[in-house]
């Protein structure tokens, strides 16, 4: 990980622990919900003020974690970027001029691409670990049925959306195609269109090129209709799987006696902390991926700057005594020029 290689150790553990803490809102809002929907089932009026107290002091407490973790993590941000930008351009600057002129993009939009999709979505990351962690943990000890039950629920719209993938890709493919054709004749129209001016051909050019218009529009027609019609059984999937089936499982239950009304609700409450971060780790996952060659690049430009700075200390030592040797030559020229006058 980049941001624990370059950075303060301390810090970086620093930024994990507040990062668990921030990450904990999502407990303390389910443990809110539960405990004020038994409070209200079981008419415990008098628990109130002090919960409420309780639930004011936790809030001001995530607060101030929360703006102490934005602070370390934007300054680590910067600290990681500052050595970084020095180490490249130490590396470039031990190159050929040609090779610096290519590289010198490499210091603007590749560098920024570095720090969105491989610094901050590495802290980003061990958020959304954080809360998966925290949030199962807390689900199973309210009710580990309905865990599992709202967390294999929350799994099936990711999957069924994976069946629309491939038939979207090929829709998306063949409209690419349509477009490069259409593109690529209206070109060789317009490179003619001299020609087509001299001999008043407009109108009917223009009907020639109305097939590959209407090939094109058809397959934009149904690549969005298949992506709509894909989205549509998503959500009804998901309304389903994460909500009506746990939620009929979990009342259920509570008529049994096997759990409680607070119980249920607290992990309805938690049930977007179950896929939300896994959908935000496999989203981080591929921009990790996109960052890959510009690491390796990294790490090369820092091999060449820790080569170069051992070069230069046996340069300046070189120099030093080149420095002295003159200084003695010019001493023994000056007695020698004093004992002949």
């Amino acid at each position: 990980m980049i941001t624990y290689k370059y950075s303060s150790k301390l810090k970086f553990l620093l930024i994990v622990l507040l990062g668990t803490i921030k990450s904990s809102e999502y407990v303390i809002l389910a443990y809110i919900v539960g405990t004020l929907t038994n409070i209200a089932t079981n008419h415990q009026l008098g628990r109130l003020p002090g919960f409420i107290a309780f639930v004011i002091c936790t809030f001001v407490l995530l607060l101030l974690a929360e703006l102490i973790y934005n602070s370390l993590r934007a300054g680590e941000v910067r600290s990681i970027n500052v050595f970084l930008r020095r180490k490249i351009l130490q590396g470039m600057l031990g190159r050929p001029g040609n090779e610096n002129r290519e590289s010198l993009g490499f210091l603007t939009n590749d560098f920024k691409l570095l720090e969105t999709n491989r610094i901050d979505a590495e802290f980003d990351a061990i958020l959304a670990v954080s809360t998966l962690t925290l949030a199962l943990s807390y689900a199973l000890y309210s009710n580990w049925i309905l865990t599992v039950v709202f967390f294999a629920g929350s799994m099936i719209p990711v999957l069924a959306s994976n069946l629309f993938q491939k038939p979207i890709q090929s829709a998306s493919e063949k409209w690419t195609e349509a477009n490069a054709s259409y593109v690529g004749q209206v070109k060789n129209f317009i490179d003619a269109s001299d020609c087509v001016r001299l001999y008043d051909r407009a109108e009917q050019v223009a009907c020639k090129n109305e097939p590959k218009i209407c090939h094109l529009e058809e397959a934009l027609r149904r690549m969005n209709l298949l992506n709509n019609n894909a989205n549509s059984c998503i959500n009804v999937i998901a309304n389903v799987g994460t909500f009506v089936l746990p939620f009929l499982l979990g009342i259920y239950l509570v008529l049994r006696g096997q759990t409680t009304l607070g119980a249920l609700f607290s992990i309805v409450q938690l049930s977007n902390a179950f896929v939300n971060p896994i959908l935000i780790l496999l989203q981080e996952r591929n921009n990790f991926s996109t960052t890959r060659p510009i690491v390796e690049k990294v790490s090369q430009f820092l091999k060449d700057a820790g080569k170069k700075t051992r070069t230069g200390l046996s340069c300046m030592m070189n120099c030093h005594w080149m420095e002295s040797v003159f200084q003695e030559t010019v001493v023994i020229c000056l007695k020698i020029s004093e004992s002949t006058s």
